[in-house]
């Protein structure tokens, strides 16, 4: 009885602090709504194109913008809501998995790390591929736990059809999710309790059914040259082989992991992977689960660290299962097969506590910078998510008090975000069309392609930079070009966005 009532306890406590934190996330985009980044314009304009595929992602994140962008009439708010509703379901996951295994206040600490780390702060407040992402790949990890626990010789129908579906969100959201099978694979391989799973058709079913949700982005990928791969293929590509930075390299992406939980959290975290490694003889199921969910995905990354630069969410998938087993051994119900790391343990709430208040500290930057007058400068750590909605204002006048009326077509010359940007914060989001003068296809604007149906049309163009004249193929597919003005967001600073307006009078044909 006084067990139930304290698993009672520990587990109202999450859904408080769960309450809490999502309450407190929902507030903070009230008050600081933040212009959304290159990427998140980007997709949010995948999202007014629903396909089955896209340039350099698997389709869902461009079906949930179109979602979230429906459900909020087009706002930044709406957009906005989607990561944390995702991050306060992936915080849910992993409290279910960590008290399935080790009990409430083991579940409640391993949300807890999730919430108090600084990466956590940036999937809450950026809508990218990371946020369905990383709650596909922790719901996948509590529903598959179910279906291996002891005695589960048969996959229960219904915790297999969730898989299913975890698993198939989750591979089109991204590749990475494919991982997920084969740490699953080494785990029934080597667990004598969940091995007959393997033996099991259901299993096998289950993995066919969810690898079924691959077949419309391959389709679409078959239809464009496979241009995802080739993408793909690019990411990869080896760094400088300097032994120098080749050595720093895979230090570099320790520390900044590290950086991004908290210094003691970070700290704890690869320390208890060292020890539970090591000790891998006297290691339960339960750590074992956790380990082969995190370690080998954790060294293959640094491994590929000697190779290139890693970005910093590349590895995001591995650290729920770290974060479950630093939770239990946290609260003491697993001991480091490690004795000498036992006595750390006193360290692992201040780390948590630490890692809050740097949260707090990441949350409270915007007044930091405001009060100083920093916007846009180097001290201004949010400066990627500020001025576009400024563009947007200064672009619009040359939109309202365009020559003749309202223009028939808006396009944008530089980068693909520039675009992005453009079309979502104009007044009235028109469609924007990025100029790239090359035959080669660097984005999905080039798969989308030019206007159609254009003929004799005039078009609005904003040319990155203050410039007196256009580039001589831009002026070509136009009978005339004249310049309107220009204008610079934020002058001075890091944060500086500078843009020429031109009206193009009566279109001939794209790219001639």
């Amino acid at each position: 009885m006084i067990e139930d009532q304290t698993e009672a306890i520990w587990s109202r406590r999450f859904w408080q602090l769960l309450g809490v934190v999502t309450l407190l996330r929902v507030g903070y985009l009230a008050v600081f709504p933040y212009d959304l980044v290159g990427d998140e314009a980007y997709y949010w304009d995948w999202g007014r194109q629903l396909d089955w595929g896209y340039f350099s992602k698997p389709p869902m994140i461009g079906w949930l913008m179109g979602f979230f962008n429906w459900l909020g009439g087009g706002t930044l708010t709406g957009i906005k809501l989607a990561p944390i509703l995702f991050g306060a379901g992936t915080c849910i996951w992993l409290f279910l998995l960590a008290r399935r295994m080790y009990g409430a206040r083991a579940g409640f600490w391993t949300a807890a790390l999730m919430m108090a780390s600084l990466g956590n702060v940036a999937l809450n407040v950026l809508f990218t591929i990371d946020a369905p992402l990383l709650f596909c790949w922790s719901g996948a990890l509590y529903v598959f736990w179910r279906l291996a626990e002891p005695g589960e010789a048969t996959p229960r129908a219904g915790w297999a059809v969730v898989l299913i579906l975890l698993l198939g969100c989750g591979v089109l959201s991204k590749q990475m999710m494919l991982v997920f099978w084969v740490m699953a694979l080494i785990f029934l391989a080597i667990d004598r309790e969940a091995r007959g799973l393997l033996k099991h058709p259901a299993t096998w079913l289950v993995a066919l059914v969810a690898l079924l949700f691959l077949l419309p982005p391959l389709w679409w990928n078959w239809q464009n040259d496979w241009i995802t791969f080739v993408h793909m293929e690019d990411h990869f590509q080896p760094g400088k082989t300097d032994l120098v930075e080749v050595l720093l390299r895979p230090v570099v992406f320790v520390l900044v992991q590290i950086a991004l939980g908290s210094p003691i959290t970070g700290i704890l975290l690869f320390g208890l992977l060292v020890a539970a490694v090591l000790g891998w003889r006297a290691c339960g199921r339960r750590e074992r689960y956790l380990l082969i969910f995190s370690v080998p995905g954790l060294v293959a990354v640094l491994i590929l660290s000697l190779r290139q630069n890693i970005n910093p969410n590349w590895p995001a998938v591995y650290f729920p299962a770290a974060y479950a087993l630093l939770g239990a051994w946290g609260v003491g119900a697993f001991a480091s097969p490690k004795k000498g790391f036992e006595r750390l343990r006193w360290l692992f709430k201040p780390g948590v506590y630490l890692g809050a208040a740097l949260a707090v500290v990441a949350y409270a930057m915007p007044f930091a910078v405001k009060a100083g007058g920093w916007e846009g400068m180097a001290k201004d750590p949010g400066r990627r998510m500020e001025g576009w909605s400024e563009v947007g204002r200064e672009a619009g006048a040359f939109y309202a008090d365009f020559p003749g009326g309202e223009p028939q077509l808006v396009i944008a010359g530089g980068h693909r975000h520039t675009a992005a940007e453009l079309a979502f914060y104009l007044p009235g989001q028109p469609r924007v069309y990025r100029w790239f003068p090359y035959e080669r296809v660097e984005s999905q604007y080039e798969i989308w392609g030019g206007p159609k149906d254009a003929h004799g049309k005039n078009a609005l163009i904003l040319w990155p930079g203050e410039v007196e004249t256009l580039p001589e193929d831009i002026n070509a597919a136009f009978a005339q070009t004249n310049r309107l003005g220009g204008f610079t967001v934020q002058p001075g600073t890091k944060n500086a966005k500078g843009f020429t307006a031109f009206a193009g009078n009566d279109f001939k044909q794209w790219k001639p």
